[in-house]
Parts: structure tokens; C-alpha cells; sequence
């Protein structure tokens, strides 16, 4: 096999890595916005916060919905795994991944300051804080497959 063929063939396995990625990610999502919004009702939280996790949760579950359509529809594109079509794609499929952290970074902070003036509120900030970490990491991996896809296109 050519080398240029032996690139195409790795840049098509990182793309193959990187739609896993995304589609594990985005059922992480789900099930840490499930999680949470059935435990939601059991902890202390005031009323701003409680709708501030809700409306968190449910970003996570329109974009579980929107990300995987947009996966499924990743296949009928006809064009080379390299494709600037599907390097665009990739980025979309990241960015609306990562789209509210910055609104769960501020719930969490929130909810972490006011767990130190009142420990009754600590559950709150645990249940967020520790979804919110499932997510990340889970972002992490697609992130580092996203890298190193596009640097397997680049390649080409």
C-alpha cells in the first residue's frame, strides 16, 4: 500500500475513533442529565439553582438527540474521511458538546461556594460537580480524537 493510502486508511480509523467518541460522550450526557434530574427533587437547592441545573440537563439531552442524528447523517456524506465536509463536521459535533460548559462551570461554582456556608447544601453540589466530571472526561476523549483526526487530515 502507498503511503498516501496508508494515511487515508488512518485517517478514516481516527474519524471511525472520534464518531465512537462522540456518540459515548453524548450518551454520557444523557444518562448524567437523567441522573440528575431524578435526584434533583431529594437534595437542597435553591429555587435559581434548581431551574440553572435543569435547564443544564436539559441542553444535555437536546444535544444527545442533535448529536446523534448529526452521526447518523456522518455517513451518508460522500466524500473522503479528510474531507474539509467532514473535518467541519467533527468541529460541529465538538462544539456542541462542549457548548453549555460554560453555564455548568458557573452551576457548579454556585453550588460550591454555597455548600461552604451550609453544608446542606453540599449533596447539591456533589450530585452536579460529580456529573459534571462524568461529562468532562468523557469530552476529554473526544477532544484527543477530534486532535488527532484532524491531524491525520492534515496530513494528506
Amino acid at each position: 500500500m502507498s503511503e498516501k493510502g496508508v494515511g487515508k486508511v488512518s485517517v478514516a480509523l481516527e474519524l471511525a475513533e472520534f464518531l465512537s467518541k462522540a456518540y459515548s460522550c453524548s450518551m454520557r450526557m444523557f444518562e448524567n442529565a437523567s441522573y440528575v434530574e431524578q435526584e434533583l427533587p431529594n437534595v437542597k437547592i435553591p429555587p435559581r439553582l434548581r431551574k440553572q441545573a435543569a435547564v443544564v440537563c436539559a441542553t444535555w439531552v437536546s444535544n444527545k438527540h442533535d448529536i446523534l442524528d448529526e452521526l447518523d447523517d456522518f455517513h451518508d456524506i460522500a466524500a473522503p474521511s479528510e474531507s474539509e465536509v467532514k473535518q467541519a463536521r467533527v468541529e460541529r459535533i465538538s462544539r456542541w458538546l462542549s457548548e453549555d460548559f460554560p453555564q455548568l462551570n458557573e452551576l457548579v461554582e454556585k453550588l460550591r461556594v454555597l455548600s461552604e456556608q451550609d453544608p446542606k447544601f453540599a449533596p447539591a453540589h456533589i450530585l452536579v460537580a460529580e456529573s459534571a466530571v462524568n461529562v468532562l472526561r468523557s469530552f476529554g476523549e473526544v477532544r484527543a480524537a477530534a486532535d488527532r483526526y484532524f491531524a491525520a487530515a492534515s496530513s494528506i
